[in-house]
C-alpha cells in the first residue's frame, strides 16, 4: 500500500508528492526522498513544517503521518570542523580548538581600536559636548553673517 507526502518549497505554487510504505515516515527519510527527487544539493538542508498548523518537523521528534501537507525551507547546512593548524616543529598536522567568541571580540578591539558603539558613558558624554559645541559654533557663525548683513537669504 503506497502512502503519500505531500510537500511544497515556500516558494512553490503546487505541491508534489513522496511516495511510501506504511502509515508514517520520518521527517529524515522524508528530507532524504525530496533531495533524492531535486537531484544534487549537498549545500542544503531542508526545514520541514507542517502546512496546516505551522508545526516545525525535526529529525528526532514525531513522524509524519500519510497524507499531511508539508512546507519545506531550505537552509544553509551548518558544517563543523575542527581548525587544523601546521605545527613547525613537529612537521605534522595539530588540531586546535575553535577560539571563543570572547577572544574573538578582544581580538578585534585590539586590532581596530575597540567597539565604536560600545556605548560608555564618557564616550557618550564626550560625543554631547561635541555635538553641542558644533551646534553653537554655526549658530555664532549665522549670526554673524546676518549682522553684516550677508545671511538674510537669496535676496
Amino acid at each position: 500500500m503506497a502512502s503519500k507526502v505531500y510537500f511544497k518549497f515556500k516558494s512553490a505554487k503546487e505541491f508534489d508528492t513522496v511516495q511510501f510504505d506504511g502509515f508514517f515516515i520520518s521527517p529524515a527519510d522524508l528530507k532524504k526522498s525530496i533531495l533524492a527527487t531535486l537531484g544534487d544539493t549537498t549545500d542544503n538542508d531542508l526545514v520541514l513544517e507542517d502546512a496546516q498548523t505551522g508545526e516545525e518537523y525535526d529529525d528526532g521528534g514525531s513522524n509524519i503521518p500519510k497524507n499531511t501537507s508539508v512546507i519545506v525551507r531550505r537552509v544553509p547546512q551548518v558544517r563543523r570542523q575542527a581548525i587544523v593548524a601546521k605545527d613547525a616543529a613537529a612537521g605534522g598536522a595539530v588540531a586546535a580548538a575553535a577560539p571563543s567568541v570572547a577572544a574573538v571580540t578582544r581580538a578585534a578591539d585590539d586590532e581596530f581600536g575597540g567597539d565604536v558603539f560600545a556605548g560608555e558613558g564618557g564616550a557618550a558624554a564626550e560625543e554631547d559636548a561635541k555635538l553641542s559645541a558644533m551646534i553653537a559654533g554655526s549658530a555664532d557663525t549665522w549670526g554673524a553673517e546676518v549682522s553684516a548683513g550677508r545671511g538674510r537669504g537669496r535676496g
